[in-house]
């Protein structure tokens, strides 16, 4: 039960973190797809916090993999709602 309260605890933030990005970059410039990149800039942070990890080593070095791979999961979950949200919306802007 420790690990989903970790697993919430860090995706959570990460999830709301690019979303509200992403829903900020869309109402100052609706023209432009910035999304992909804010992802790909999530993404790379994700990857490089492992890297990292790796080079520090131990139980420090797993504690910052661990978080690496927690903030990756938030980012996908936030990409996956994002996705949702612009299908929804050119759906209903359809209609």
């Amino acid at each position: 039960m420790e690990l989903l309260s970790a697993i919430i605890s860090i995706s959570l933030p990460v999830t709301a973190v690019y979303l509200l990005v992403t829903f900020f970059i869309s109402k100052f410039l609706p023209e432009k797809k910035l999304e992909v990149y804010v992802a790909g800039f999530f993404i790379l942070l994700c990857v490089l916090t492992i890297v990292v990890a790796q080079q520090v080593g131990g139980w420090a070095g797993l504690g910052y993999a661990i978080l690496g791979l927690f903030a990756f999961v938030g980012t996908v979950i936030g990409v996956v709602i994002n996705m949702v949200i612009r299908y929804l919306k050119k759906k209903g802007a359809s209609n």
